[in-house]
């Protein structure tokens, strides 16, 4: 009855796989990574309104990078 949109399954374990991946790269625990981007979706949206799907956290080694890529919703306000 009030179920939001559902994720695609190959979305969802492509997203678990990268953040597997991504935690062996810098040494710290997939929780760790999704606990971040949770952070991250949730401090965002106290101002803007946050596509929680399409939202992406990458690391790069050299140099030592995060980088997030947040999508934005369009409200019926923007232009």
């Amino acid at each position: 009855m009030f179920r939001g949109k559902r994720r695609n399954t190959s979305v969802i374990a492509k997203d678990r796989l990268r953040l597997l991946v991504d935690a062996e790269r810098i040494d710290c625990s997939p929780g760790i990574l999704l606990m971040m981007k949770k952070d991250m979706i949730k401090a965002v949206n106290k101002y803007i309104l946050v596509d929680e799907d399409k939202v992406s956290l990458t690391f790069r080694a050299v140099p030592p990078t995060l980088s997030a890529t947040i999508a934005v919703k369009k409200t019926p306000h923007s232009r």
